[in-house]
């Protein structure tokens, strides 16, 4: 299956320090108009504000198992939110 558009996984977010976030910030204020960024973490206490001010959050409980409705939901919410941004020429 192939796309135009791109996902990007961040999984290890939680071991980022602040100066690395910070400068992650850069991709975040201008994303790729093609790209969705997903930022894996197990607590946002570590996160920047920042960060998470720039972020679409969706809480995935730990030991919560979501139904397919939920996650159908979420890429939803998802796909909406991509497709009302502005498209860059």
């Amino acid at each position: 299956m192939e796309s135009e558009n791109k996902a990007v996984i961040l999984e290890a977010f939680l071991g980022m320090t602040a100066d690395s976030q910070n400068a992650f910030l850069k991709v975040l204020e201008e994303p790729p108009t093609d790209t969705i960024i997903m930022i894996l973490t197990v607590s946002l206490d570590f996160v920047l504000p920042t960060v998470t001010s720039r972020c679409k959050l969706i809480n995935l409980e730990k030991g919560k198992k979501l139904t397919d409705e939920e996650i159908a939901g979420n890429l939803s919410i998802i796909l909406e939110l991509k497709m009302a941004e502005p498209q860059k020429p």
